[in-house]
């Protein structure tokens, strides 16, 4: 970040004290697969089974295309409708996006043309349409729709990304299940999944996932997974039998990485352990220890109870001195 003296921002904060501040700088880890090989890496996992026995020739096949900033997607989206392809089969893409794109067809085409994905690009028809089929009602009373040209189709794959949402918290956030249940179900299904609020989001997604997985054809997903700095790292093919058990699996395949080791206690807010714990979150990586008498220890102890991964002393010296002054008070007393 840039620092400008004497501009907007230093006259909004004139007279105003401000505490002192340095730059801080994280580095993550940063597995990734190359672009170049992302075509390669989606052969060689839709070629086992049960995934290569399940495209045959002369099937129509329809391949989501959604409205998010997906690293490499027109390559992945490429690269899937090539593998279609290459079994005899007739691939075409829909767009699965809810009610992006002002919720037109016209719309939801300019969408995927802006991440490069067009007939000509993808050497295959997109069939772009808001029409549904009803196909019922969830477990939770929420009515089920989904894209009329992928209902119709002989098979559906469903590529997407898989991550946290950033707004709702839940055993299925960003992956298949959401693809699905709002972006196969165009407006119609955002409508359902979104009517009753952020509250219920979590337990709609899935909810509605089941019943397209048990009367449309989907025949797998085809999440990819990116790392910290927004590349692909991860291809993966789930059977569409497997996506209820292995999307949760996948989502909770991250890992935390803090200076402190995470509070044990009660005080102004809740422990963060216990937060890391109801998360799910695996592998916490702890750069010290926290002097404070209600933790010292605890939080770490609170976390290898809870079966995660927890590592101790990763840059150490570097995480004492960004906390020196609260390790400084609750040591020293100064």
């Amino acid at each position: 970040m840039k620092i400008i003296h004497g501009g907007t921002v230093s006259k909004l904060l004139e007279g105003v004290k401000i505490p002192r501040m340095f730059r801080a700088k994280q580095t993550f880890s940063r597995e990734r697969i190359d672009p170049k090989d992302i075509p390669a890496k989606i052969f060689s996992e839709l070629s086992r089974e049960p995934f290569v026995s399940k495209i045959k020739p002369g099937m129509n096949i329809a391949i989501t295309a959604g409205s998010r900033g997906v690293a490499n997607v027109a390559i992945i989206t490429r690269a899937i409708a090539d593998f279609v392809r290459s079994r005899g089969a007739i691939p075409f893409i829909v767009p699965a996006m809810g009610s992006h794109g002002g919720a037109t067809a016209e719309g939801q085409l300019e969408v995927l043309a802006g991440y490069g994905i067009t007939p000509d690009s993808m050497g295959c028809e997109i069939r772009s349409s808001m029409e549904t089929v009803h196909l019922g009602l969830s477990d939770t009373g929420q009515n089920v729709f989904v894209d009329r040209n992928a209902f119709e189709s002989d098979g559906i794959i469903v590529s997407c990304r898989l991550k946290p949402h950033n707004a709702f918290r839940g055993p299925y956030e960003s992956g298949p299940c959401k693809m699905m249940a709002v972006g196969l179900g165009k407006q119609k299904g955002a409508e359902q999944v979104h009517g009753a609020g952020m509250g219920h989001i979590a337990e709609n997604i899935p909810s509605i996932a089941r019943v397209i997985i048990e009367k449309a054809p989907i025949l797998f997903a085809v999440p990819c997974i990116e790392n910290a700095y927004d590349e692909t790292c991860r291809i993966i093919a789930i059977d569409a039998h497997d996506i209820m058990t292995k999307e949760p699996e996948l989502l909770r395949r991250s890992t935390i990485y803090v200076s402190l080791e995470p509070c044990a206690h009660y005080g102004k807010t809740p422990p963060c352990a216990k937060l890391i714990i109801e998360m799910g979150i695996p592998t916490v990586v702890v750069g010290c220890r926290d002097p404070f008498p209600k933790v010292d220890g605890r939080g770490i102890d609170l976390l290898r109870e809870a079966g995660i991964e927890v590592r101790v002393g990763i840059l150490e010296k570097e995480c004492l001195w960004l906390n020196r002054r609260f390790i400084t008070f609750h040591t020293l007393r100064r």
